[in-house]
């Protein structure tokens, strides 16, 4: 094995401002993250949903895994107009709030973090 040479680093997925529409694999990334729509109590799968920008592009949003999210077509077009606002912390945690002031929080996805294999229960 030759050490002298660096690592393979992966390609660049962020697109920054040069991009409306994630890329194909970057979506990719956003489904497999969010799993479901992120509004809360929303269980509509990642890949039937829109990919939306916490911050609006037009407000010089990103196109970037810090700044999509799943969002089902109902609730994508309830933030666009304005009848909810909503923003994701560093943790992927989203705090929506509703037209009449009441906020609540959405966690990001979870994930199985052991690797055991699953136990036999009795029949």
């Amino acid at each position: 094995m030759d050490v002298s040479r660096p690592p393979i680093s992966p390609p660049m997925i962020d697109l920054g401002r040069d991009a409306y529409r994630p890329s194909t694999q970057l979506r990719r990334i956003i489904t497999a993250r969010d799993r479901t729509c992120r509004f809360p109590g929303c269980s509509r799968p990642a890949r039937h949903c829109d990919i939306d920008h916490d911050q609006e592009w037009t407000d010089h949003g990103i196109t970037a895994t810090c700044n999509l999210r799943c969002l089902c077509r109902m609730h994508h077009q309830m933030k666009t107009k304005k009848h909810w606002t909503s923003h994701t912390q560093p943790d992927q945690t989203t705090i929506w709030t509703s037209p009449f002031g009441y906020t609540t929080r959405q966690p990001p996805a979870s994930y199985p973090t052991t690797t055991d294999p699953p136990t036999e229960t009795a029949a």
